[in-house]
């Protein structure tokens, strides 16, 4: 996207003449010769030089492209002075990036004093120009009371459904959760609650997916009970880790419940959730060798975790 900004910089030709020339247009050149592009060849050296000139006439695009150059040493010599400076010229010019970059420094006190009140302070700054990252952030803090902020969740309801539509899933997953309670001055609205889930999870959001999965497994939230959707859901939940998601896949794979009776994929799900330390997967692992699966197919265990699974089971009924 080209910057707003149209400064004209007078740049020296080779035979020593200045002619005019479009300061967009130079830190665009650098755009181009990062990544190689419209004919252009890739030279990280050319696109800072490009960079820290149009940075050094006033433009804000350029001076947050120069301090992530001196941040990361592509193109110049590392260096976070330069970076902590460029960024503090293009917040002073109200770029929203530029203040929420400010904001992180002060939430870690990195190179500055530890100041939450003034991490907030252009947090808010920063999401008040829709800043997703911004807003979502200065939403947690509203909604924990965090960060020297006043708890309000009207406030933070605001804010999450704000990065919620430009497709936070963090965001989306609030916003429903809000929706769902009817908190945060939004009304209980069930279709709303199911959407944004829907959207998170469609993010691979661990929570929203499990919430999901949750009410077609109930029939809550004003959703069809379906096995086959609860299903689904706790599946993509379990398989990004949450151990309680991998014991209902488990127990439904064990059964046949939504999914086709399968006692080697609940055995695994079992045994993901367990080696997490989930008691209700241990018990239930030991459980399926005590009595031994039906297919006698079970085999993705290991012997050590067969063991102790099965002595937890026996331990728990007092056997």
């Amino acid at each position: 996207r080209r910057p707003a900004t149209h400064t004209k910089l007078s740049m020296q030709r080779g035979d020593g003449a200045y002619i005019p020339v479009d300061l967009v247009d130079v830190y665009i050149d650098g755009v181009r010769h990062y990544a190689g592009s419209d004919g252009m060849p890739q030279n990280h050296r050319e696109t800072a030089r490009l960079f820290r000139l149009a940075a050094d006439e006033g433009l804000p695009e350029a001076q947050i492209s120069i301090a992530a150059c001196f941040a990361t040493g592509m193109g110049v010599l590392q260096d976070l002075n330069e970076t902590a400076r460029y960024y503090r010229l293009a917040r002073d010019q109200g770029h929203a990036f530029a203040q929420y970059y400010t904001a992180s420094v002060y939430a870690t006190g990195e190179g500055v004093l530890q100041d939450l009140s003034e991490c907030a302070r252009y947090l808010r700054l920063a999401a008040d120009q829709g800043l997703d990252k911004a807003q979502l952030n200065i939403a947690c803090c509203l909604r924990d009371g965090s960060k020297g902020v006043a708890q309000t969740h009207c406030e933070a309801a605001r804010f999450f459904r704000l990065a919620a539509d430009q497709g936070i899933a963090d965001a989306q997953f609030s916003t429903g959760h809000y929706y769902a309670r009817g908190e945060g001055g939004l009304p209980q609205d069930h279709g709303s609650a199911i959407r944004y889930y829907r959207l998170a999870a469609d993010q691979s959001h661990v929570k929203a997916s499990f919430n999901l999965a949750c009410c077609y497994a109930k029939g809550n939230e004003g959703v069809a009970q379906s096995d086959t959707e609860a299903a689904r859901y706790y599946r993509l939940a379990a398989d990004l880790g949450f151990a309680k998601a991998q014991l209902n896949v488990g127990h439904l794979s064990y059964k046949g419940q939504g999914v086709h009776v399968d006692h080697v994929v609940a055995a695994r799900y079992f045994h993901l959730a367990a080696d997490q330390g989930f008691p209700p997967s241990q018990f239930a692992l030991g459980r399926i060798f005590d009595r031994g699966p039906p297919n006698g197919r079970v085999r993705a265990v290991r012997p050590a975790r067969r063991g102790q699974a099965a002595g937890l089971s026996r331990a728990v009924r007092g056997g």
